[in-house]
């Protein structure tokens, strides 16, 4: 709800037509994306069905990007030495080009 409410009060939805263009990121690690449905349940009704659509899918097999790894030791610990290895930290690669966005470059 809180997504909704936020939406609300900067006018990307409601009466308010001036409101900033967002963008919303549900990922949900490997799962499958959301439905139609589940978007509305978890996101309310006026940001579901807003054209166009500020959903966009997490394709967490192809749109991902590595950022940096996380220590072999801190691994071993967190799996109760099941594995003992980096593991990559990864962000979806929207949210780290929007991170990294320099607006004097590209407004």
């Amino acid at each position: 709800r809180i997504t909704s409410m936020i939406a609300e009060y900067y006018g990307f939805v409601g009466d308010k037509k001036d409101g900033p263009t967002i963008q919303i990121l549900p990922a949900l690690g490997t799962h499958a994306p959301m439905t139609q449905q589940q978007i509305e349940t978890m996101f309310g009704p006026d940001l579901a069905n807003k054209d166009p659509s500020p959903f966009l899918v997490h394709d967490w097999r192809n749109d991902v990007v590595t950022i940096g790894h996380a220590p072999a030791e801190m691994v071993k610990e967190a799996t109760n030495g099941q594995v003992n290895e980096p593991w990559p930290a990864q962000l979806n690669k929207v949210v780290w080009e929007k991170r990294h966005h320099d607006p004097q470059k590209n407004p």
